[in-house]
């Protein structure tokens, strides 16, 4: 009796575990108005934010479905950022060019500009509400305090900036396709460290989280393309996915790494797939149903991920978030 009763336990523990292990994710897809939608954040409380083709408003989604559309001043408008206080950070477009604006919580909008400098583009914001972003046509980089003080930066052949932690240090890409690509590591004490793959042609970082770890993609000379991770020691870890070339463009607090994975011609209908790759370093393939695009943009603490999709049917572009 006892052995058939600690076999049963067993069993059901077996069942739940396996339950718990080959749970299959959930996907929930929308777009705004019937416009193609594109994503463009994602926070911890999975709210997402994006813009839509054929609209001058950008969105905000929040968990329990519903969609706000804003503006600023009728202008253009590209969210680009979401903080998990609800911030919102973008630029706009008028006659005068780009600016910068930080949408509040309560819908309350401030824009803004660097002074003497031209076309404000902001592409990150942290927790703390400080805004990351480059301006004149991205020749020189600003961080924006969350008082509204912009303090300029330069790097070397400023490529792109890209992310920014709780700590204000950020992530970048400098150099040119003649001389290469180099990542770049700026601290919050303005200390900059280039970041290189050994060997490699060009190294592109694009994320880093609040533990300074790192990630992006590297070539090499033969074209080949791969993900790397740099721990906050330095210590470099390169990564490719079974299927396809893998692009990471987030990194959470986790450590769980997700973006878009090229795939080949034979693999149509779906060109591009979207990966994960768990703080272990197990790499988990996915793609929206009825997608022949995924394209993953953010993955929060939850191991959620946002991004948007070329819906198979319609040809349209629509948003998803993938919850495991």
């Amino acid at each position: 009796m006892r052995s058939w009763h600690c076999a049963a336990l067993i069993a059901a523990w077996l069942a739940m575990t396996a339950g718990t292990v080959d749970a299959k994710p959930t996907y929930t897809t929308f777009d705004v108005a019937g416009n193609s939608t594109f994503v463009s954040g994602l926070n911890g409380s999975n709210t997402v934010v994006g813009f839509m083709f054929g609209s001058a408003a950008s969105f905000i989604r929040t968990v329990d479905g519903t969609i706000t559309t804003f503006d600023v001043g009728g202008a253009d408008t590209l969210a680009i950022a979401i903080n998990d206080a609800g911030q919102v950070a973008g630029f706009y477009l008028d006659g005068n060019g780009e600016h910068g604006f930080l949408r509040a919580g309560d819908g309350t909008i401030a824009s803004f500009d660097v002074p003497k400098g031209d076309y404000t583009e902001p592409s990150a914001i942290n927790n703390q509400g400080e805004i990351l972003g480059c301006f004149d046509l991205c020749q020189h980089a600003f961080l924006r305090s969350p008082q509204g003080k912009i303090t300029k930066f330069d790097v070397p052949k400023l490529e792109d900036v890209d992310d920014i932690n709780d700590a204000g240090s950020v992530v970048g890409t400098y150099g040119s396709y003649a001389d290469g690509f180099h990542g770049f590591l700026r601290t919050e004490d303005g200390t900059l460290t280039s970041i290189d793959v050994p060997g490699a042609q060009y190294t592109f970082a694009t994320a880093i989280d609040n533990a300074g770890s790192i990630t992006g993609q590297y070539q090499n000379a033969d074209g080949s393309s791969h993900g790397f991770l740099r721990a906050p020691d330095g210590t470099l870890t390169t990564f490719d996915a079974p299927d396809c070339v893998v692009s990471p463009v987030s990194i959470n607090r986790k450590g769980a790494i997700a973006g878009p994975c090229m795939i080949g011609e034979s693999k149509v209908p779906h060109k591009s797939i979207g990966f994960i790759r768990t703080p272990g370093g197990a790499i988990k393939e996915f793609h929206v149903p009825k997608g022949s695009r995924t394209n993953p943009v953010a993955i929060n603490g939850s191991g959620v991920v946002a991004g948007d999709y070329k819906d198979h049917d319609t040809g349209t572009t629509r948003a998803f978030l993938r919850v495991p």
